[in-house]
């Protein structure tokens, strides 16, 4: 138990750190021959619940109960994604006056906040829960220009994946703004984003959805992001990988090759 879920239980807060499992549903990541995808076909969630909070400073506000025992505030809503929204946080501790309230930290999160109703429907083409799952496979070890999954949390209406926040923004956002890179900056991003394919390659893991909006900045580092689309590599007991089975055109048309149309 953290040294912050014991002060909470202290004051009668308890969230129960049970590990719940949710099946990804997905049948793309199973394949013939006795291959298997390496994503795995769970994903493992901690108990979650909002509740008011008094924030020294700032008032009285829904906050994050995590299982794990962290408490996050939501500051903003960064930008809406398909179930739901992404929104900025930050980690609070209690205040050691011992009153209950609660006091901002220096440490942020982007906390992207799913609708399991719309999740259920499953009309999209993206999956989130084969996205989380798919983060929670490349965390371990992790990589410093891939986006790691802090923790997974979940209460009867959303799922909240809680994420680094990146200050810098997409990777898209600088080339609108600043225009034509000189040859210098564009081989550093250029270097480091191939570095993350390289991790999800040694992973057997398929992005394909690269693209500028999917690469985050913060400071001088990039990190990959948005695994919605992608796929395990079938590998067999010796590491000899496979060809995927065709799976039709997926991610963005201008970033295609022509050979996807062909």
């Amino acid at each position: 138990m953290s040294e912050l879920a014991a002060q909470l239980q202290a004051l009668g807060i308890r969230i129960e750190p049970t590990d719940a499992v949710f099946r990804t549903g997905s049948d793309m990541h199973d394949y013939a021959q006795g291959f298997q995808s390496c994503i795995p076909q769970e994903v493992h969630f901690m108990n979650a619940e909002l509740r008011n909070c008094h924030i020294m400073g700032v008032g009285v506000f829904p906050c994050l109960f995590s299982g794990s025992g962290h408490v996050y505030e939501f500051v903003r809503t960064l930008r809406k994604c398909i179930y739901g929204k992404v929104k900025h946080a930050v980690q609070l501790r209690l205040h050691p006056n011992g009153n209950g309230t609660f006091v901002r930290t220096n440490v942020e999160v982007a906390i992207k906040v799913m609708s399991k109703a719309i999740i259920q429907q499953g009309n999209l083409q993206e999956n989130p829960l084969v996205e989380l799952a798919t983060q929670q496979y490349l965390s371990t070890p992790g990589h410093p220009h891939v986006l790691t999954l802090i923790e997974c949390l979940h209460d009867p209406e959303f799922i909240y994946a809680v994420l680094p926040f990146c200050r810098g923004g997409e990777l898209f956002s600088l080339v609108e703004t600043g225009g034509a890179m000189d040859e210098g900056e564009c081989r550093r991003w250029f270097t480091q984003v191939l570095r993350g394919v390289a991790y999800l390659q040694s992973r057997y893991i398929c992005h394909r959805d690269m693209s500028l909006e999917n690469v985050l900045l913060d400071g001088n580092t990039s990190k990959i992001i948005d695994f919605g689309l992608c796929v395990g590599i079938p590998v067999d007991a010796n590491g000899m990988t496979y060809a995927l089975p065709p799976s039709g055109a997926v991610g963005k048309i201008f970033y295609m090759p022509p050979e996807v149309f062909d």
